[in-house]
């Protein structure tokens, strides 16, 4: 919780508790942190815990596998690509991307099944990039620049969806709106019924 100077953000954002590596422990690290894997599980743990007990919640989780520098134990790896990405960093990006992917959808399917997921908003994003450009080797941008079809460029390094599920509501389709993290709130507090009328906001 040190990291970043969260264990002073963290109540000026008014969060009322945090769970680190305290919690968490350590018993799967990929890359810089824990696995993915085992963050969702516990993190389910807690939120079914608040469900359970009759209690409201807006929870944060901030996942580590995806961030450089994608290094996914072969074991953990189910993504076959072709031979021209091996021991490439366009490689190693896809895996943890699909390794993410996965145990993404194992907690979508966990919160179903204990009843979370009809109750909740659930919102997805990066907080940055994933490939830098200034970590691709000249083979990487070549590699990278096939696999998507044109020259990777600045605003694809910050092109980040953004995805919200909100179960039994009408509300599907892509949207193609420009837009950044200062959205995220307003969007939100919209589709909840939350009103902004006495709340400053950017």
């Amino acid at each position: 919780v040190e990291f970043w100077n969260r264990e002073n953000l963290y109540p000026a954002l008014g969060f009322e508790k945090w769970y680190d590596e305290e919690y968490f422990g350590e018993d799967e690290i990929i890359g810089i942190g824990l696995s993915d894997k085992i963050f969702f599980q516990k993190s389910h743990d807690v939120l079914k815990n608040l469900h359970n007990n009759g209690q409201l919640f807006y929870a944060q989780l901030v996942t580590l596998t995806s961030h450089h520098p994608f290094t996914l134990p072969e074991e953990q790896n189910s993504l076959q690509l072709p031979s021209t990405f091996d021991e490439s960093i366009v490689g190693d990006y896809l895996k943890v991307a699909h390794y993410v992917d996965k145990q993404l959808e194992a907690f979508f399917e966990q919160l179903a099944t204990d009843s979370l997921l009809e109750n909740c908003v659930v919102v997805l994003y990066g907080d940055h990039q994933g490939l830098q450009e200034n970590t691709l080797s000249i083979d990487d941008k070549a590699l990278l620049n096939s696999f998507i079809g044109h020259e990777y460029n600045f605003i694809d390094q910050y092109n980040i969806p953004l995805l919200i599920h909100a179960d039994g509501e009408n509300l599907t389709g892509h949207y193609n709106t420009v837009g950044g993290q200062v959205d995220i709130l307003p969007t939100v507090a919209n589709l909840i019924g939350l009103s902004l009328d006495d709340f400053i906001y950017f």
